[in-house]
């Protein structure tokens, strides 16, 4: 677990994948998102996600960018995924799926690093504590499962 901010993060930390969450189709870059943030930091959610990579909102609830240009080398993270669960239910019964869906993106060779914020908390309202659970309860089970984060 690490507390910072997501826009910010440390060369030394670099992840592959940064992993977000929006309302369905709603990457409005408000003051206290972290949309909003990334949107301040040159990183555009709502453009990334016109030229998707994967969608996989049907079956995983989110979808993956292309990788970022050169441009956004200051944000330290390669990929950014994006958790829209509320089409399909409520975000705490599916959060655990994000980390089913990853495998194909995640190196079989060595571990990848994969950031994000407690998913669905903010602007969307849940509540920290069920997510945290959910999210630490769906990596355990992948992790344990060969999914190398």
């Amino acid at each position: 677990v690490y507390c910072g901010d997501l826009t910010k993060i440390p060369l030394e930390h670099a992840v592959d994948m940064l992993v977000i969450s929006a309302f369905p189709n709603g990457y409005v870059p408000t003051r206290s998102s972290l949309i909003g943030a990334l949107d301040r930091a040159g990183v555009s959610v709502e453009s990334l996600a016109k030229n998707k990579l994967h969608d996989l909102r049907k079956t995983c609830f989110f979808w993956v960018s292309k990788p970022l240009s050169k441009t956004h080398s200051s944000t330290n993270f390669r990929q950014l995924a994006c958790f829209e669960s509320d089409f399909y239910g409520d975000p705490p019964k599916l959060v655990g799926e994000v980390f089913r869906g990853l495998f194909p993106f995640l190196s079989v060779t060595h571990d990848s690093t994969v950031a994000m914020p407690i998913l669905a908390a903010g602007d969307q309202g849940y509540s920290k504590r069920e997510m945290f659970d959910a999210i630490v309860k769906g990596a355990v089970f992948w992790m344990s499962r060969g999914l190398g984060i």
